[in-house]
């Protein structure tokens, strides 16, 4: 996700008027889907202030719309560089660890992330999904669950994993929720036949 709406750190204090210009039309230019015009003014924005973690992270981010994997590894790793505590740039370059099967890694960004901003929502989740994947089962649950109560729009996942870690508890009702929920805010996910498939068989056994 870009970072336009991120709070900065004071090492990010410094960035001149005209860098701060063209990282907003790349912002606007993000928002309408033209990642042409996006990358073009993020790298107008690093050349004339090289150390704006924030335009890393989002050149990262058009980069990654692209499928450009190793260009954004680099963006984000630049993001990382120049603010330490950026904890957008930490949670997106764990995003791509993450679909590359790198778990470990994944989750050590996740970490970083949660440190600054404990309260995001898609690093909740993801970090809900490592844990769920490698059987900490109340950790997953409790991370779910962070994410319920904060507001979380594209984050239904966690209502899936929430139920997943329930049904591991045998708490089937409660797991029922969750997949109801689930399919509530995201009735098109790829998950959501499996969704539909569990709570059949929970209703099923429940009567």
């Amino acid at each position: 996700q870009p970072a336009s709406s991120a709070l900065v750190s004071l090492a990010q204090m410094n960035i001149p008027d005209k860098a701060r210009k063209e990282y907003e039309k790349a912002g606007k230019a993000m928002q309408a889907g033209n990642w042409a015009e996006a990358r073009l003014r993020l790298q107008s924005a690093i050349a004339i202030y090289p150390q704006f973690a924030a335009a890393w992270n989002d050149l990262g981010v058009v980069h990654m719309n692209q499928g450009e994997r190793e260009p954004a590894r680099t963006a984000f790793r630049k993001a990382i560089e120049f603010d330490p505590n950026y904890a957008r740039a930490h949670r997106n370059l764990a995003m791509l660890t993450f679909s590359e099967g790198q778990n470990d890694e994944a989750v050590t960004l996740l970490e970083k992330a949660l440190t600054s901003d404990p309260l995001d929502p898609q690093a909740l989740a993801l970090m809900a999904q490592l844990q769920l994947l490698t059987g900490k089962i109340e950790e997953a649950l409790a991370n779910a669950r962070k994410v319920h109560g904060v507001p979380h729009e594209g984050q239904a996942v966690a209502h899936y994993i929430a139920a997943r870690a329930l049904e591991v508890r045998n708490l089937s009702e409660e797991a029922a929720a969750e997949y109801r929920l689930f399919l509530q805010e995201a009735p098109n996910s790829p998950s959501a036949p499996k969704a539909r498939a569990a709570l059949d068989k929970l209703t099923t056994r429940a009567n």
